[in-house]
């Protein structure tokens, strides 16, 4: 088997070089929670289900850079590892000139994902509770 990795510059954390697998994962530096707080509030308009409340989490923390929140819809609870940059650093929708490779990951109920596919698991997690 043939596996070809590009080696890409890692413009998220400059001061590492090599290959990564599953970039976006690492460490957010210069993290600040008040900016967590406003990317998950854009989150939640953004799956855009009516009723959902969330609350901070600071126990459930991953730490470098990223800051738990609990979201809820009626007996529903779906966790949410938030980055904390600005949202224009963090909210990755696919647009023309977003590069992949700049955006860190939220971690929904610990799997990493990026923004843009992280609206479409916390929706389906509120909608399809029972399915894993």
């Amino acid at each position: 088997m043939l596996i070809l990795v590009d080696m890409v510059e890692n413009r998220l954390h400059p001061h590492i070089d090599g290959i990564f697998i599953n970039p976006g994962t690492g460490h957010v530096d210069d993290a600040r929670e008040e900016s967590a707080t406003q990317n998950i509030a854009q989150l939640v308009k953004d799956v855009g289900l009516e009723g959902i409340t969330y609350e901070r989490d600071p126990s459930k923390d991953y730490g470098k850079g990223r800051f738990a929140y609990k979201l809820h819809l009626a007996e529903i609870n779906v966790e949410v590892q938030m980055p904390g940059w600005s949202l224009e650093r963090v909210r990755f929708l696919g647009e023309k000139g977003q590069n992949i490779m700049d955006f860190p990951r939220l971690y929904v109920d610990d799997n990493s994902w990026l923004w843009k596919y992280a609206v479409g698991m916390v929706e389906d997690a509120f909608e399809n509770p029972d399915e894993e």
